[in-house]
C-alpha cells in the first residue's frame, strides 16, 4: 500500500523513512480520551486514571471536539468526532453478537471454500435460526422439525446474552407446537417469546471438571477492521456450581456457567472461587489428564479464527468510513466435548471488565485492558498509515498476552 507524506514522494508502507513515518503521526502532549460511565469498564477508566500524564479523561463526549479515544458500547454524537479518532465499537457489530448471524455468516464463509482446514460442523454446534417474525414455517424451522426428532437442544434469543432467555429443552414435538403457536408473535398473549431464537444442538457428551460444566471465556481483539487484524487472549475458565446432568434441564446452575446465573446460587459467596480458574489452572488439568494443552489451545484457536473470518466480508462491504479506526473486544465463549474437541459457541459484544471481587480475575482483566488500549493508543498515532503499525515490532511488543490469529497487514492466518 503507498502514502503520499509530508516529507514529498510517494513511498511504500513497509519501506518507510522516519521523515515520512513522522509527518503521518498524530502527536499530544496528552491525549483525551471518552470513556462512558459503566461498571462494566471499571478497569478501563482506572487504566486512564493511573496514566493520567499521557490521557486526559473527558467527563462527556460533547465537552470535547479534539478526543483522540473513545470507549463506549451505546451510541455517541459522531458530529464531535475527528477522522483520527479511533472508537471501541464497530457499527456493524451485530454480525458478530447476533448468534443468527453469526452463524450464518459462518456458514457461508464454510460454503465458500475459503477455509479448507475446518467445516462449519467442526467449529460450531449444529444451529438453527427460529424467526418469530414470520407467521409460516420457514424451510431452515421445516428441516429442523424434520430431520431432528430426539436429543437435548437449547433454545436461546439471538441478541440477548448472560444466558438470559434461555432454555433447554428434548420435548422437540411440544416445542414444535409452541413455536407454531407463537407465530406470528402477539404480544398480548404471548409475551415471552416475543424475540426470534436460535437452536442449538446441546452437548450432550460435555467435558467436565470435577463432574461440572465449564467454558473457557476468551478475549477476541478486532484491533482493526482496516486493516483486519483478530488477536486472542486464552481469557479464564467459568465454572458451575452444580453436578452436571441432563435429567434436570431447567436448572440453569448446572447448564450456564455464566457469573451473572452462578452469582444467584445460595452458596456463591461460600464457593464463589470455585467458579473461576485461570487458565494456566486449566493447562495443569488438562497435563494431568494425558493431554497436550499447547495442541487444545491451537484447536481453539483456530476455530475462533474461522468464526470471526466469518464476518470479516462485511469489513469490505459499505462505506470504508464505517470500519477505518475502529476496534472492538469480543467475549468469546468456547466449550468441549469429552473428547477435548473446542466447539465456539458464541462471540458477546457487553464485555464485562469490572470488579467480581475475585483476585485472579482482577488480573487477568488488567492484562487483557492493559494490552488492548496501549495497542489502541498507537493505533491512534499510527491511524493514517495502520498497515504500517500492524505489521511492526512495535505492534507486536504492544500485544503483551494477546497471540494473533489474522493480520491482513502481515497476510498472516493461524488457518488455512
Amino acid at each position: 500500500m503507498n502514502y503520499k507524506y509530508d516529507c514529498g514522494e510517494e513511498q511504500n508502507s513497509n519501506n518507510m523513512n522516519s521523515c515520512s513515518i513522522q509527518g503521518m503521526m498524530h502527536h499530544k502532549d496528552r491525549y483525551e480520551v471518552f470513556v462512558i460511565e459503566s461498571t462494566n469498564n471499571y478497569f478501563i477508566r482506572q487504566y486512564f486514571e493511573q496514566n493520567q500524564q499521557t490521557w486526559n479523561i473527558i467527563k462527556k463526549s460533547t465537552q470535547s471536539s479534539s478526543l483522540d479515544l473513545v470507549i463506549i458500547n451505546e451510541n455517541i454524537d459522531w458530529k464531535i468526532v475527528n477522522d483520527h479518532v479511533i472508537i471501541s465499537v464497530w457499527p456493524l457489530s451485530n454480525q458478530f453478537y447476533n448468534k443468527a448471524n453469526f452463524y450464518k455468516n459462518a456458514e457461508k464463509l464454510h460454503r465458500s471454500g475459503k477455509i479448507r482446514e475446518l467445516s462449519i460442523n467442526d467449529v460450531m454446534p449444529q444451529t438453527y435460526f427460529i424467526d418469530m417474525n414470520i407467521p409460516k414455517f420457514s424451510d431452515e424451522e421445516k428441516e429442523f422439525f424434520r430431520v431432528h426428532k430426539s436429543g437435548v437442544w437449547i433454545k436461546k434469543p439471538v441478541e440477548d446474552h448472560r444466558c438470559k432467555g434461555i432454555e433447554v429443552f428434548d420435548d422437540l414435538k411440544q416445542f414444535q407446537l409452541r413455536v407454531g403457536k407463537n407465530k406470528p408473535f402477539k404480544k398480548q398473549n404471548y409475551p415471552q417469546d416475543k424475540k426470534s431464537w436460535i437452536v442449538q444442538k446441546y452437548i450432550e457428551n460435555s467435558l467436565l471438571i470435577e463432574g461440572r460444566k465449564f467454558d473457557v471465556r476468551c478475549f477476541v481483539l478486532v484491533a482493526s477492521f482496516d486493516p483486519y487484524v483478530l488477536l486472542y487472549h486464552p481469557g479464564y475458565v467459568r465454572r458451575s456450581l452444580e453436578q452436571f446432568s441432563l435429567q434436570d434441564l431447567s436448572n440453569k446452575f448446572i447448564h450456564c456457567v455464566n457469573q451473572s446465573v452462578q452469582m444467584k446460587h445460595k452458596n456463591y459467596q461460600q464457593r464463589k472461587l470455585e467458579t473461576i480458574w485461570t487458565y494456566e489452572r486449566f493447562e495443569n488439568w488438562l497435563q494431568q489428564n494425558n493431554q497436550d494443552p499447547s495442541q487444545v489451545e491451537e484447536n481453539m484457536k483456530k476455530r475462533l479464527a474461522f468464526s470471526a473470518l466469518g464476518q470479516k466480508e462485511f469489513v469490505t462491504t459499505g462505506k470504508r468510513q464505517l470500519h477505518i479506526n475502529k476496534f472492538q473486544l469480543f467475549g468469546a465463549d468456547v466449550s468441549f466435548d469429552d473428547k477435548y474437541t473446542p466447539y465456539v459457541i458464541e462471540f458477546n459484544e457487553e464485555v464485562y471488565l469490572g470488579q467480581y471481587h475475585i483476585p485472579d480475575l482482577d488480573i487477568i482483566f488488567k492484562q487483557v485492558v492493559k494490552s488492548m488500549l496501549q495497542i489502541e493508543q498507537n493505533h491512534m498515532k499510527y491511524h493514517k498509515i495502520p498497515h504500517y503499525y500492524f505489521s511492526s515490532p512495535q505492534f507486536l511488543e504492544d500485544m503483551g498476552q494477546f497471540q494473533i490469529l489474522y493480520n491482513e497487514a502481515t497476510n498472516y492466518s493461524i488457518i488455512q
